[in-house]
């Protein structure tokens, strides 16, 4: 009797190769799969929030954020805060404001003192109309990423819902491979007694 290499460690070579390759696709998928950007979505009939995040950026950024204290106030639902008027007239020259008296404007400059907001005379009532609408937005955030022991992003919504059918389909295909890998070593197992080769 003939004796032949050891099939036994072929298909354990091969089997580790497929579980090794499972593992970096599992790991290259959760690479990949990152939370969306956090969507604004504009309030009805009050100005485009889209370019209201233009011009916040373009005009606003520099001292105000939405969410925390800067040089000047945090910005987030300021349309709520105060009256629209009032607000245009600030945006455009708060100085002037807070030399008048106007309670609210000394009440703002009494906080942030010694910062001047800058005078801003160039907006348009449209203008501050967007920027509030992108102030007061409601945010659509994406549930954050959160990563298992395991190394598998999981999401809400339907990136999640996509992430696991391509999951589940990988690791499908790669059941099907295993399967078809034991079988041709049985095969190969058989073919090989039949002929009087002993399998070591």
């Amino acid at each position: 009797m003939k004796n032949v290499g050891n099939h036994n460690s072929i298909s354990r070579n091969l089997i580790v190769s497929f579980v090794i390759l499972l593992t970096f696709t599992f790991g290259l998928v959760a690479q990949t799969t990152v939370a969306p950007p956090v969507a604004v979505v504009a309030a009805a009939g009050a100005g485009d929030a889209a370019a209201g995040k233009a011009i916040f950026n373009a005009q606003c950024a520099a001292c105000h954020k939405l969410d925390a204290k800067m040089t000047g106030p945090m910005l987030r639902n300021i349309g709520a805060k105060h009256d629209r008027e009032w607000l245009y007239k600030w945006i455009r020259n708060s100085s002037e404001m807070i030399k008048s008296g106007d309670p609210e404007a000394v009440k703002l400059w009494e906080e942030y003192k010694p910062s001047v907001m800058n005078a801003f005379p160039n907006l348009t009532n449209a203008d501050i109309d967007n920027i509030i609408a992108y102030t007061d937005a409601p945010i659509v955030a994406a549930v954050a990423a959160v990563v298992p022991a395991g190394g598998v992003v999981a999401q809400g919504g339907e990136s999640a819902i996509s992430s696991n059918l391509v999951l589940g389909l990988l690791a499908l295909i790669i059941g099907i491979l295993i399967t078809m890998l034991f079988f041709v070593y049985k095969v190969l197992n058989k073919i090989a007694k039949a002929n009087g080769i002993e399998v070591v």
